[in-house]
Protein backbone atom coordinates (compact mmCIF):
# COMPACT_ATOMS: atom_id res chain seq x y z
CA UNK A 1 0.00 0.00 0.00
CA UNK A 2 1.75 3.11 -1.25
CA UNK A 3 -0.61 5.90 -0.21
CA UNK A 4 1.12 8.55 -2.28
CA UNK A 5 0.67 12.22 -1.42
CA UNK A 6 0.25 15.19 -3.72
CA UNK A 7 1.04 18.73 -2.62
CA UNK A 8 -0.52 21.64 -4.50
CA UNK A 9 1.19 24.96 -3.76
CA UNK A 10 0.62 28.36 -5.33
CA UNK A 11 -3.16 28.13 -5.54
CA UNK A 12 -5.40 31.18 -5.35
CA UNK A 13 -8.54 31.45 -3.24
CA UNK A 14 -11.04 34.06 -4.39
CA UNK A 15 -14.01 35.15 -2.27
CA UNK A 16 -17.13 37.04 -3.38
CA UNK A 17 -19.77 38.48 -1.12
CA UNK A 18 -23.24 37.42 -2.18
CA UNK A 19 -25.91 39.85 -0.91
CA UNK A 20 -28.28 38.16 1.53
CA UNK A 21 -30.62 41.02 2.40
CA UNK A 22 -30.60 39.81 6.02
CA UNK A 23 -30.98 42.32 8.87
CA UNK A 24 -30.42 41.98 12.61
CA UNK A 25 -33.41 41.77 14.91
CA UNK A 26 -33.80 43.66 18.17
CA UNK A 27 -31.95 42.16 21.16
CA UNK A 28 -29.34 40.50 18.92
CA UNK A 29 -26.15 39.14 20.63
CA UNK A 30 -24.03 41.84 18.93
CA UNK A 31 -25.96 44.60 20.72
CA UNK A 32 -26.51 46.44 17.42
CA UNK A 33 -29.72 48.25 16.51
CA UNK A 34 -32.53 46.27 14.92
CA UNK A 35 -32.49 46.58 11.13
CA UNK A 36 -28.68 46.67 10.84
CA UNK A 37 -27.86 44.99 7.48
CA UNK A 38 -25.72 41.85 7.92
CA UNK A 39 -24.20 42.43 4.46
CA UNK A 40 -22.81 45.80 5.63
CA UNK A 41 -21.28 44.16 8.70
CA UNK A 42 -19.48 41.56 6.55
CA UNK A 43 -18.41 43.87 3.69
CA UNK A 44 -15.10 44.94 5.36
CA UNK A 45 -13.96 41.30 5.37
CA UNK A 46 -14.03 41.34 1.54
CA UNK A 47 -12.10 44.65 1.27
CA UNK A 48 -8.35 45.29 1.54
CA UNK A 49 -7.20 44.33 5.01
CA UNK A 50 -10.05 41.83 5.48
CA UNK A 51 -9.61 38.10 5.80
CA UNK A 52 -11.81 37.21 2.79
CA UNK A 53 -9.66 38.87 0.11
CA UNK A 54 -7.98 36.98 -2.74
CA UNK A 55 -5.13 35.02 -1.16
CA UNK A 56 -2.82 32.08 -1.62
CA UNK A 57 -3.89 28.56 -0.66
CA UNK A 58 -2.18 25.17 -0.65
CA UNK A 59 -3.04 21.61 0.25
CA UNK A 60 -1.58 18.13 0.57
CA UNK A 61 -3.83 15.20 -0.15
CA UNK A 62 -3.24 11.49 0.18
CA UNK A 63 -4.25 9.39 -2.82
CA UNK A 64 -6.22 6.21 -2.17
CA UNK A 65 -4.69 2.77 -2.60
CA UNK A 66 -6.32 0.36 -5.01
CA UNK A 67 -6.40 -3.41 -5.09
CA UNK A 68 -7.42 -4.85 -8.47
CA UNK A 69 -7.95 -8.53 -9.22
CA UNK A 70 -9.15 -10.04 -12.47
CA UNK A 71 -9.60 -13.21 -14.43
CA UNK A 72 -10.30 -14.05 -18.06
CA UNK A 73 -11.43 -17.46 -19.30
CA UNK A 74 -12.08 -18.88 -22.76
CA UNK A 75 -14.83 -21.49 -22.36
CA UNK A 76 -14.99 -21.98 -26.15
CA UNK A 77 -12.51 -20.93 -28.85
CA UNK A 78 -14.51 -17.86 -29.99
CA UNK A 79 -15.56 -16.55 -26.55
CA UNK A 80 -13.53 -14.84 -23.84
CA UNK A 81 -15.28 -13.88 -20.60
CA UNK A 82 -13.62 -11.43 -18.19
CA UNK A 83 -14.25 -10.32 -14.62
CA UNK A 84 -12.36 -7.97 -12.32
CA UNK A 85 -12.95 -6.40 -8.94
CA UNK A 86 -11.34 -3.26 -7.60
CA UNK A 87 -11.28 -2.09 -4.00
CA UNK A 88 -10.39 1.58 -3.47
CA UNK A 89 -9.46 2.92 -0.03
CA UNK A 90 -11.23 6.28 -0.43
CA UNK A 91 -11.33 6.92 3.33
CA UNK A 92 -7.69 8.11 3.15
CA UNK A 93 -9.08 11.09 1.22
CA UNK A 94 -11.55 11.74 4.05
CA UNK A 95 -10.38 15.30 4.72
CA UNK A 96 -8.76 17.86 2.42
CA UNK A 97 -6.71 20.39 4.43
CA UNK A 98 -6.76 23.98 3.10
CA UNK A 99 -3.83 26.14 4.19
CA UNK A 100 -4.76 29.78 3.50
CA UNK A 101 -2.36 32.69 3.40
CA UNK A 102 -4.57 34.94 5.59
CA UNK A 103 -7.59 32.93 6.78
CA UNK A 104 -7.08 30.31 9.49
CA UNK A 105 -6.39 26.88 8.04
CA UNK A 106 -9.52 24.86 7.40
CA UNK A 107 -10.49 21.38 6.25
CA UNK A 108 -12.98 20.21 3.66
CA UNK A 109 -14.54 17.11 5.26
CA UNK A 110 -15.64 14.55 2.66
CA UNK A 111 -16.50 11.50 4.82
CA UNK A 112 -15.53 9.16 1.98
CA UNK A 113 -15.79 5.40 2.42
CA UNK A 114 -13.85 2.61 0.77
CA UNK A 115 -15.79 0.84 -1.99
CA UNK A 116 -15.77 -1.95 -4.55
CA UNK A 117 -16.08 -1.66 -8.32
CA UNK A 118 -17.17 -4.75 -10.26
CA UNK A 119 -16.49 -5.19 -13.99
CA UNK A 120 -17.76 -7.92 -16.33
CA UNK A 121 -17.00 -8.27 -20.01
CA UNK A 122 -17.26 -10.67 -22.91
CA UNK A 123 -15.66 -10.76 -26.34
CA UNK A 124 -16.93 -13.03 -29.11
CA UNK A 125 -14.88 -13.72 -32.26
CA UNK A 126 -17.35 -13.51 -35.16
CA UNK A 127 -14.87 -13.91 -38.04
CA UNK A 128 -11.31 -15.24 -37.80
CA UNK A 129 -10.45 -13.89 -41.30
CA UNK A 130 -11.26 -10.26 -40.42
CA UNK A 131 -10.52 -10.67 -36.70
CA UNK A 132 -14.08 -9.35 -36.21
CA UNK A 133 -15.05 -9.25 -32.54
CA UNK A 134 -18.24 -8.29 -30.74
CA UNK A 135 -17.92 -7.03 -27.13
CA UNK A 136 -20.26 -6.46 -24.17
CA UNK A 137 -19.46 -4.94 -20.78
CA UNK A 138 -21.07 -4.15 -17.44
CA UNK A 139 -19.60 -2.13 -14.56
CA UNK A 140 -21.05 -1.34 -11.15
CA UNK A 141 -19.42 1.31 -8.93
CA UNK A 142 -20.45 1.74 -5.32
CA UNK A 143 -20.75 5.31 -3.99
CA UNK A 144 -17.76 6.32 -1.89
CA UNK A 145 -19.03 9.79 -0.97
CA UNK A 146 -22.14 10.25 1.18
CA UNK A 147 -24.95 12.41 -0.21
CA UNK A 148 -24.08 15.40 1.94
CA UNK A 149 -20.51 15.61 0.62
CA UNK A 150 -20.88 14.97 -3.10
CA UNK A 151 -18.73 17.54 -4.90
CA UNK A 152 -17.56 17.67 -8.52
CA UNK A 153 -14.46 15.59 -7.70
CA UNK A 154 -13.81 11.90 -7.42
CA UNK A 155 -15.15 9.77 -5.89
CA UNK A 156 -18.51 10.03 -7.55
CA UNK A 157 -21.95 8.71 -6.76
CA UNK A 158 -22.95 5.10 -7.39
CA UNK A 159 -23.30 4.30 -11.06
CA UNK A 160 -23.83 1.43 -13.47
CA UNK A 161 -22.18 1.36 -16.90
CA UNK A 162 -23.27 -0.68 -19.90
CA UNK A 163 -21.10 -0.99 -23.00
CA UNK A 164 -21.23 -2.59 -26.41
CA UNK A 165 -18.63 -2.61 -29.13
CA UNK A 166 -17.34 -4.19 -32.30
CA UNK A 167 -13.90 -4.27 -33.85
CA UNK A 168 -12.33 -5.76 -36.93
CA UNK A 169 -9.49 -5.59 -39.40
CA UNK A 170 -10.29 -3.54 -42.53
CA UNK A 171 -6.87 -4.06 -44.15
CA UNK A 172 -3.47 -5.53 -43.33
CA UNK A 173 -2.47 -2.37 -41.45
CA UNK A 174 -5.77 -0.97 -40.12
CA UNK A 175 -8.04 -2.22 -37.37
CA UNK A 176 -11.21 -0.35 -36.40
CA UNK A 177 -12.93 -0.44 -33.01
CA UNK A 178 -16.28 1.21 -32.30
CA UNK A 179 -17.88 1.23 -28.85
CA UNK A 180 -20.71 2.88 -26.95
CA UNK A 181 -21.09 3.16 -23.18
CA UNK A 182 -24.25 4.20 -21.35
CA UNK A 183 -23.60 5.51 -17.83
CA UNK A 184 -26.57 5.32 -15.46
CA UNK A 185 -25.53 7.59 -12.57
CA UNK A 186 -27.54 8.17 -9.43
CA UNK A 187 -28.59 11.82 -9.34
CA UNK A 188 -27.15 13.24 -6.12
CA UNK A 189 -26.51 16.93 -5.75
CA UNK A 190 -25.03 17.09 -2.25
CA UNK A 191 -23.10 20.36 -1.91
CA UNK A 192 -22.93 20.86 -5.68
CA UNK A 193 -24.85 23.92 -6.86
Amino acid sequence: LARQKITADGGTAEFTQDPTGLVLTGGNPLGLPAGTPVDALLAPQFATGGSLVTQGVSTTIRLPDQLVMGIAVTPIKQLTVMFDAQYTWWEVLDVIPLDFEILPNQSLVLNDESVWTWRFGAEFLVSQKRDLKFRLGYIFHEAAAPDQSVIPNLPEAARTDYSVGVGGRISKTFYVDVAYMFVDAVNRRGRTV
